[in-house]
């Protein structure tokens, strides 16, 4: 996913809210659209787009609360504002709506820190649109863990999945960094911002924002080490 893939993706889920405005997926799908503006930082006022992001994962849920990717729409949001409890609150009852949905395992799975939520998601749908995802979350996983050669080999899945997808070279950089091999991670922080130029040290804070403390810091100052700007 691109910042321009993600626009024209919010452009489609606001026509069908034109043409429906009772449709809860539509607005579940525009809220994560919103997601992804906020943590990836494509967007040039974060207040606006948390606002936005928020209002329409709450609108789907009241329009159907029975609907479970309206529920984790909702634990999208609140993860990336850091509210954990209410994020994983959702995504249980996400799980509740639906004990099959393998997008609730993965966000049970990264708000608990959890790699069997991730691999049973894995497990659930093995040729998942969503796979590179669950890889590179096991991936960072490993990273909180300390174990950063498997942190490595996961994030290296990740992108045989998704070649373009940026995310997994930031795993590379910090697993590298700590283990101090900083040439290996310089040139993933510049694979980085290749991929996403603007992408600094502040929007790599928002996308982890649900991370206990320590290690969203921890993984902050590995990735300075590597050359990320602030």
């Amino acid at each position: 996913i691109t910042s321009r893939d993600n626009a024209e993706a919010r452009r489609l889920f606001e026509g069908a809210i034109e043409m429906d405005p009772l449709l809860a997926s539509a607005f579940a799908w525009l809220a994560s659209a919103h997601y992804c503006d906020v943590v990836f930082g494509w967007t040039d006022s974060s207040d606006r787009s948390i606002g936005e992001m928020l209002r329409a994962a709450e609108r789907s849920v009241a329009l159907d609360d029975k609907d479970a990717m309206a529920q984790l729409a909702l634990a999208g949001a609140y993860s990336s504002i850091g509210d954990r409890a209410k994020a994983l609150s959702a995504a249980e009852t996400a799980l509740e709506l639906n004990p099959n949905l393998p997008l609730a395992y993965y966000w049970r799975g990264v708000l608990c820190g959890d790699i069997a939520d991730l691999e049973t998601a894995i497990r659930l749908s093995p040729r998942d649109p969503s796979l590179f995802l669950f890889l590179e979350s096991i991936g960072f996983r490993h990273l909180i863990a300390g174990r950063c050669e498997d942190a490595l080999d996961w994030a290296q899945r990740s992108l045989q999945r998704r070649p373009g997808y940026f995310s997994p070279y930031l795993l590379i950089a910090a697993s590298n960094s700590r283990l101090g091999r900083m040439d290996e991670a310089r040139a993933a922080v510049q694979k980085v911002l290749e991929l996403e130029p603007d992408f600094s040290l502040a929007v790599a804070q928002v996308m982890t924002s649900f991370w206990d403390s320590a290690d969203r810091e921890r993984y902050v100052e590995d990735l300075r080490k590597a050359g990320l700007p602030e």
